[in-house]
């Protein structure tokens, strides 16, 4: 998602919370980020160990839940975006190389 260029001072958080028409959402749903998007509504996050703490076994569990689906969508989102710019090329090509 590109909301245009932003002084390298604005935190990730307030680029999200102040471009809210960039990113329109329904009520029900969810993003997945990093912890730099903790504060924003409709974000979910990743719970962060407190320095001289520890995570409760709820925590560990959610965590290894929703980075199992970060890790899924980061591995194959350029696999995806590869095949759709090769089915787009294949589309392309074929209506220009079309005998009648």
């Amino acid at each position: 998602m590109y909301t245009g260029l932003h002084l390298g001072t604005i935190p990730d958080d307030e680029i999200w919370d102040s471009t809210p028409e960039a990113h329109p959402m329904e009520w029900w749903e969810w993003h997945l980020a990093d912890s730099a998007y903790a504060t924003c509504i409709g974000i979910l996050t990743r719970y962060v160990q407190p320095a001289l703490g520890a995570l409760f076994p709820h925590e560990i569990y959610f965590n290894t839940y929703i980075n199992f689906y970060r890790q899924y969508v980061e591995v194959r989102g350029p696999c995806i975006a590869r095949c759709q710019r090769s089915l787009c090329i294949a589309i392309h090509s074929s209506r220009h190389h079309r005998t009648s």
